[in-house]
């Protein structure tokens, strides 16, 4: 049995479980089916670089357990129509990350899933680029490669930081909400995305490009904007995570960091219910910006940091749920995910999504990222098909809207 310290920043994601398990979620579309003993290798391979994935998570020790002998697999074949989510996972009793392999007409589905009380979206991208390397390229893929998980990175950036003369609280007055729609049939997993085209992705990036925003300033805008309005709040309150890594000197950034590093800001814009699109686009990203001058993300992670050594878990769990808490909209940017690091060898990617965790609706979650120059929005849902139905709407208005605003400039 080997014992992995973690560090504070795992206990995050331990809070809410009650309302959704912790997860981050990729689901790859294959040509052609990879090939299994290759795979598992690439797995093993992996776990050199951090073993982490293969045990279980003790919260009041806040740490990894591997038991050798009693490892569970980290790789199952399933039927074609099976749901992989409805496959048991527990994360203080098993792996931190599973991958599910589904034969299927067009090829081969892949779906994996990770703890995200092990690691966050950034982290996974990193494990994905690491794991197809391990499979195409074996032992070598893993020659000088070690996994950081130190806040040290992120204890810095606190001890940097000039003072802040107001805290913004995570637990809006106003927080955003969507109707609870009648439940006529059964509630089940649910996975959904809408595609943007090459070109309709370009056409994006050039609007911003124009109108002097980010592709994220519209993204929580467009969101925002139709949640507010089912909800009809007055005020527009979202959590927006961003990835520590990014402000890591150049030579932390290089380190393979399969870890929890994200932390979030909190946007809150009084009196917007009746704004159009383009105002809000506007309203969004001059807050956004000075949210990041002051780096205000800090706020979610310092007094966990700074209890850190003296607090027990139960306590930590309180100041993440003060400062980190599960919203019942939420919001998460995925970034571009590099097609050229998730090639196989062998096979091709007819499609790919990056979703985070389940979330029973009317709870709900956008997920965006980028791949293969198309941008896609998606999400996950314990829902009926009216819910469903809601859900792929609000996606799909989103699109709309975005894809108008862009029209006109």
């Amino acid at each position: 049995m080997k014992i992995y310290p973690s560090e504070p920043l795992n206990i995050l994601h331990t809070i809410g479980l009650n309302e959704m398990y912790p997860i981050v979620r990729c689901q790859i579309d294959l040509t052609q089916p990879l090939d299994g003993v290759r795979l598992q290798k690439a797995v093993q391979l992996v776990g050199q670089v951090a073993p982490q994935i293969f045990g279980r998570y003790e919260l009041q020790q806040n740490t990894f357990v591997v038991e050798e002998a009693k490892t569970a697999p980290i790789i199952q074949s399933l039927a074609a129509n099976q749901q992989p989510d409805t496959v048991p996972l527990n994360f203080m009793q098993g792996p931190q990350l599973r991958l599910y392999l589904q034969t299927q007409q067009s090829g081969q589905l892949l779906t994996l899933i990770m703890s995200h009380i092990l690691s966050d979206g950034a982290g996974f991208k990193q494990l994905l680029y690491l794991l197809v390397d391990c499979y195409n390229r074996g032992t070598t893929a893993i020659e000088g490669k070690q996994n950081d998980q130190s806040i040290a990175p992120v204890q810095a950036l606190i001890d940097r930081r000039q003072s802040v003369t107001q805290k913004i609280t995570d637990h809006p007055q106003q927080p955003l909400f969507l109707p609870q729609l009648a439940a006529h049939d059964a509630q089940i997993y649910r996975v959904a995305r809408v595609h943007f085209s090459v070109s309709e992705t370009e056409q994006l990036h050039a609007a911003a490009r124009v109108s002097g925003v980010t592709l994220n300033d519209l993204f929580m805008a467009a969101f925002g904007q139709i949640i507010q309005q089912y909800s009809g709040v007055t005020d527009l309150t979202l959590a927006c995570p961003t990835d520590m890594r990014q402000f890591f000197t150049t030579a932390e950034q290089a380190t393979l960091r399969i870890a929890n590093l994200t932390a979030r800001y909190n946007l809150i814009l009084p009196d917007t219910l009746e704004l159009s699109l383009a105002q809000l686009i506007q309203l969004v990203h001059q807050q956004m910006q000075t949210l990041k001058e002051q780096q205000q993300f800090l706020d979610s992670v310092t007094d966990l940091l700074a209890r850190a050594q003296t607090d027990s878990v139960a306590e930590l769990q309180q100041i993440a749920e003060i400062n980190y808490h599960v919203r019942p909209i939420a919001y998460t940017n995925f970034g571009v995910i590099d097609a050229a690091k998730i090639q196989f060898t062998g096979t091709t990617i007819n499609d790919f999504v990056l979703t985070g965790s389940f979330r029973r609706a009317p709870m709900f979650q956008v997920a965006t990222s980028t791949f293969d120059d198309q941008l896609t929005f998606a999400f996950n849902m314990i829902g009926n098909e009216l819910e469903y139905r809601f859900g792929m709407m609000i996606l799909q208005q989103m699109q709309q809207n975005l894809l108008l605003w862009g029209g006109n400039k």
